[in-house]
């Protein structure tokens, strides 16, 4: 039901925010108001001062993110047995962690293929040990990670622990739902054991959602249209491209992906790929300078 409620506040910010021209573009006076804060607060040494303008890129985050291409399509509540189905279909591939924080306590449930699990922590306040992680390893800079990495890796250890209870899965990727200060943290960078074996970010892939409700194709998303031109071989007094062979096969593999070499391929028959792939991934030479004929990318016989 929480989750329901997050999702009905961010379709109610999707609703307010319906007279942008096109969700997925950004106003450049937003971006350029963002990049300023960003200046600020790296030029701030004042702590209050630091804290007012964190809150505000916050603000500006969110709301841009609003804009993103994420949210192109409006949510639409569904029932609450339909909402389930979503739920039960994901958490049989993902591992699911639903997070709501109050005043008095913080609710977490787990959902993956072995059942849902629900904790509740009534001893973590206003999360002043994310803030005080945060503060030190991610905006102060470098200095403290550097200076003492085992005390880090200890940390973030004691934070997955707090925030991700219960049993550790080593299969499948993270979807997150945070609520509150579990926003600021990075998950990602979490050390997987005291020692610094490994990261949480390493070991899963991790997203984040502002409610689960935007479960809206559970599982994983279909391969990349993929189209790899790879210069292999000495063509037109280029030379073969070290390791290009290599770079085409682990893309291929990578994204279930086709194939070409460029020096085979005829200027059409490029063109012709810009259309049927969503990305192309060019492994070639090109050429830029002062002639009228240039920039250019080699290919079979012209160089276009």
């Amino acid at each position: 039901m929480t989750e329901l409620s997050k999702g009905r506040k961010l379709m109610y910010e999707q609703k307010r925010s319906g007279n942008w021209k096109n969700d997925a573009t950004l106003n450049n006076a937003d971006l350029s108001e963002l990049r300023n804060d960003y200046l600020l607060l790296a030029q701030a040494t004042a702590t209050g001062e630091k804290e007012l303008i964190r809150e505000r890129i916050a603000r500006q985050e969110y709301q841009l993110s609003l804009k993103g291409s994420r949210f192109s399509q409006s949510l639409s509540a569904p029932s609450f047995t339909d909402f389930k189905n979503r739920v039960n279909e994901s958490r049989g591939i993902n591992n699911l962690i639903s997070y709501h924080h109050t005043d008095k306590a913080l609710y977490t449930i787990r959902a993956n293929r072995e059942g849902l699990f629900s904790f509740v922590d009534s001893a973590v306040g206003e999360l002043q040990d994310i803030q005080d992680f945060t503060n030190k390893y991610f905006y102060a800079g470098p200095q403290a990670f550097s200076n003492s990495p085992g005390d880090y890796f200890k940390k973030a250890h004691e934070i997955l622990k707090k925030y991700l209870p219960g049993k550790m899965d080593k299969e499948g990727d993270y979807i997150i739902s945070p609520s509150g200060g579990l926003h600021e943290l990075p998950f990602e960078a979490l050390s997987l054991d005291d020692k610094g074996s490994g990261y949480l970010g390493v070991q899963h892939a991790i997203t984040y959602q502002f409610s689960l409700l935007q479960l809206t194709a559970p599982g994983k998303a279909p391969a990349a249209a993929v189209h790899v031109f790879s210069f292999e071989k000495e063509h037109l007094g280029f030379p073969a491209l070290p390791s290009a062979k290599e770079e085409a096969n682990f893309l291929r593999k990578q994204f279930a992906g086709t194939y070409s070499s460029a020096t085979a391929t005829a200027d059409s028959a490029f063109y012709n790929s810009l259309t049927e792939h969503n990305i192309i991934h060019l492994a070639s030479h090109a050429v830029a300078g002062d002639s009228s004929q240039q920039p250019f990318i080699v290919l079979q016989k012209n160089c276009i």
